[in-house]
């Protein structure tokens, strides 16, 4: 059992580096917020226009009220799971919700927002972080128009 401090949960002095670490943290992402989540929707919009090139892409929820990194969509004819399998370990993106892991059950929160079971299969989350360059992007779109493209004619 713990110390005095902390209702006795935990001994030992708080660590005031990460505290101070932690509060300098915040202050540069208060100072830098709209600049990154600017930055964030233009790499996920070049992400969407260059997959929407060449495949049918659906766009699952509501384009801004969002996070700005954060892109949830359905491609048409492609099964998730085989797409993700096939493009490990180059690009790593989820299936559903973060909570939801690798369960390949029917999600609650797509039945709720209308997504059939067939659609559902083909979803994937995409997100981009503030370090991805436009490159980055452009070459993991290609990789994923290529993989889909592979991918559907397997499950034809």
């Amino acid at each position: 059992m713990g110390g005095g401090q902390q209702d006795g949960l935990r001994a030992g002095t708080l660590a005031t580096p990460l505290i101070v670490g932690f509060q300098k943290a915040a202050e540069i992402m208060c100072e830098n917020k709209e600049v990154e989540a600017e930055s964030l929707k233009q790499l996920r919009q070049i992400l969407l226009e260059n997959l929407s090139k060449k495949l049918d892409v659906e766009v699952i929820g509501d384009a801004e009220s969002r996070h700005p990194g954060n892109l949830y969509l359905a491609i048409s004819g492609v099964d998730s799971v085989q797409l993700l399998n096939n493009l490990q370990p180059h690009l790593a993106f989820s299936l559903s919700s973060a909570c939801d892991g690798l369960n390949r059950e029917y999600p609650p929160l797509l039945k709720a927002i209308g997504i059939n079971k067939e659609k559902a299969e083909t979803t994937l989350r995409i997100c981009v972080g503030r370090m991805t360059t436009e490159a980055e992007i452009t070459q993991a779109a290609n990789m994923i128009v290529s993989t889909a493209h592979k991918v559907n004619k397997m499950t034809l």
